[in-house]
């Protein structure tokens, strides 16, 4: 039995989502930010024998958010 690992899954939080939206007009690379649920993640898991997913935010990234309380706070809700 094989097991597939998607390395490559992002993920949107509800802040991190607003936080584009507020900053970003909604467009964080240059395209309107998507829809996000667990529930659409795991039913794309699902429907492609997806047994592992590693998520990380979608970019940009807070890396590159210059207010470090601003930042710390995104990556606190982010990773709750």
């Amino acid at each position: 039995m094989y097991r597939k690992i998607d390395f490559h899954a992002h993920y949107l939080s509800p802040g991190y989502k607003k936080f584009l939206k507020d900053y970003f007009d909604d467009h964080g690379d240059g395209v309107k930010t998507p829809e996000y649920t667990i529930d659409t993640t795991l039913a794309t898991m699902a429907a492609n024998d997806i047994t592992y997913s590693l998520i990380s935010l979608s970019s940009p990234h807070i890396a590159n958010v210059k207010d470090a309380g601003l930042a710390s706070e995104l990556a606190t809700e982010s990773n709750d």
